[in-house]
This record gives structure tokens, sequence and C-alpha cells, in this order.
């Protein structure tokens, strides 16, 4: 049964208990009028008397009656109420869901961003490495470079000596 329908059902029951205890009050109405008819037409005090408890009691059994009814109505509108407080508390989780699942369709957006990202990264390795190695080919040609032009300096260096050796002669 659909929450619509069991609160259309206990709407309609506690219509029905109001109609009941509109009844009762109409019986209880009808009673007390007999109760005063009784009391005027009565020619001895003991049947009146009797007559009179007999009405107490059916009065009592409707009060009775009538105190059921108003229990069975308040219940009534705590089942409708605590209906009520959970389809709000449904709405509030299914809210909740939406977000929690937008934000996790997000996260999964971010996730795929950084995979691809990611998948990029050993190129950027590979080229980190090359680079690296170039670097350490351009240092190494330099060092060769400066010993040769070391040696070179030291041979024009022998060579001026020698030059100013012969000149001196």
């Amino acid at each position: 049964m659909s929450s619509e329908d069991f609160i259309k059902l206990l709407s309609k029951e506690n219509t029905d208990l109001h109609r009941q205890l509109q009844d009762l009050e109409y019986w209880i109405q009808l009673k007390e009028e007999e109760l005063d008819e009784l009391r005027k037409a009565a020619a001895s005090i003991a049947s009146l008397y009797s007559r009179i408890d007999e009405n107490l009691i059916e009065l009592e059994h409707m009060q009775n009656l009538i105190g059921k009814q108003q229990q069975e109505a308040m219940g009534a509108k705590r089942r409708e109420d605590a209906l009520e407080t959970e389809m709000i508390q449904s709405v509030e989780t299914e809210k909740a869901y939406y977000e929690l699942k937008e934000e996790y369709e997000s996260t999964l957006a971010m996730l795929d961003d950084m995979n691809r990202e990611l998948a990029s990264t050993p190129a950027l390795v590979k080229e980190l490495a090359d680079l690296r190695d170039k670097l350490a080919e351009a240092e190494s040609q330099i060092e060769l470079l400066n010993l040769d032009n070391y040696y070179l300096k030291e041979e024009l260096e022998q060579w001026r000596n020698r030059k100013q050796f012969l000149s001196e002669d």
C-alpha cells in the first residue's frame, strides 16, 4: 500500500470516527431528553431511579465508547503525524542522496582528468630522461673542450716561451 493510499485510508477512518462521535453525541442527547421525559412522567420514585440508573449505565458505556473513539482518533492522528514526519525524512534523504550522487559524479570526472594527466606522465618522464642524457653529454663535451683548451693554452705558452728564448739568443 502506497503512502498516499495509507494517508487517504487514515483520513477516511478519521472522518468515520468523527461521524460516529457525532452519532454518539446525538444518542447521548436523545438519552438525556429521555431522562427528562422519564422524570416528568414517572409515577413512582423507585421506577424513576431504576430507569435513571439504567440510563446512567448506558451513558457511561457511551462515554466509554466516546473515550475509546477519541483515543482511536488520537492514535490515527499520531500515525498520520508519524507518516508525515517519515515522508519529510524520506524527502530529505532523497535530497541528500542526489547531492551525494552529484558529488560522486564530480569526483569521478576529476579522477578521469587525473588519470588522463597520469597517462601522459611516462612520456614526460622519458622526455626528462632524454634531456638529462643530452645534458650529461653536453657537460662531457664541455669538459673535453675545457681540457683541450687547457692543453692548447699550455702548448701556446710553451711556444711563446720557446719563441722568447729563441728571440733572446
